[in-house]
């Protein structure tokens, strides 16, 4: 019998839970039934180990994208399973905030290219350059949600949570798989040169996952310690807080990109 270290769900095959996604663990018994079996064999199968290291690698890697997989659709499927993600899964997190960052900087990249070529035709002669605009989206939306993280966690510390900053990180990663989503439907969206509907689900993803999540995980955190804390009011200071950065992200970054567009179009093209 298989049981889920994360859960506790128990299962007779497999290698992750079917339910949160981890990897699986044998019970004590199965372990030890198991233990010399794996002796008997170490010493026939350590010469083709070593024989095919690439092989192991690429299972290694196989293992990973499967694993990932699981984790990433079982909390497409149920969100609330994030608040119960171990720190253990800080890996799978961590690419699922890149992912979410990248979505929403490639689906504001297209958007953009496509009004400006909506709006100029044929006068500009090129489109939105993507490496330099790429590069820039990218980096203010990692700041960005670095910033919603770190809202987030002291707000769950000034509610005394015991959790670890890495756990933290961990959960809160977990929870913007279903923006990762969102943003990447976005991205086709902004192809389709569908203006309308890709800003109401890039406001909506971003919206929720700046403000929302960071309030909803300092609640579940706050709650968790005491029922009758100031929870309420911990979690309007964390959206206080996202807000008070986003304000000063508009004008360190925002006011420089819009102006940069701003000179680029006003740039008479040369031939």
């Amino acid at each position: 019998m298989l049981i889920c270290p994360n859960c506790q769900h128990q299962q007779t095959s497999g290698n992750f839970c079917g339910v949160c996604g981890s990897t699986l663990e044998a019970e004590a018994g199965t372990n030890t039934a198991n233990q010399d079996n794996h002796e008997q064999t170490a010493a026939a199968a350590e010469p083709v180990m070593n024989e095919q290291p690439a092989d192991n690698t690429g299972e290694k890697i196989k293992d990973g994208l499967s694993h990932y997989g699981h984790y990433f659709l079982n909390l497409l499927k149920n969100p609330s399973f994030a608040l119960q993600t171990h720190e253990n899964e800080w890996l799978q997190a961590l690419i699922t905030l890149v992912i979410t960052a990248l979505a929403s900087s490639l689906s504001i990249y297209f958007l953009m290219d496509s009004m400006i070529n909506s709006v100029m035709g044929t006068m500009m002669g090129t489109n939105l350059p993507f490496f330099s605009t790429m590069l820039s989206v990218l980096t203010v939306s990692l700041i960005i949600i670095a910033l919603a993280f770190v809202s987030t966690l002291i707000m769950a510390k000034a509610g005394r949570t015991p959790d670890s900053a890495k756990t933290i990180f961990t959960q809160f990663g977990s929870m913007t798989v279903p923006f990762a989503t969102v943003n990447a439907v976005a991205i086709l969206t902004a192809l389709a040169g569908s203006f309308v509907f890709t800003l109401l689900l890039l406001a909506a993803s971003n919206g929720l996952l700046l403000y929302v999540i960071p309030a909803l995980m300092v609640y579940d955190k706050t709650n968790s310690v005491s029922r009758t804390g100031p929870k309420v009011y911990l979690s309007l200071a964390a959206v206080l807080i996202m807000l008070l950065f986003m304000y000063v992200i508009s004008q360190l970054f925002f006011s420089e990109m819009i102006s940069q567009i701003t000179s680029m179009l006003n740039t008479p093209m040369g031939f």
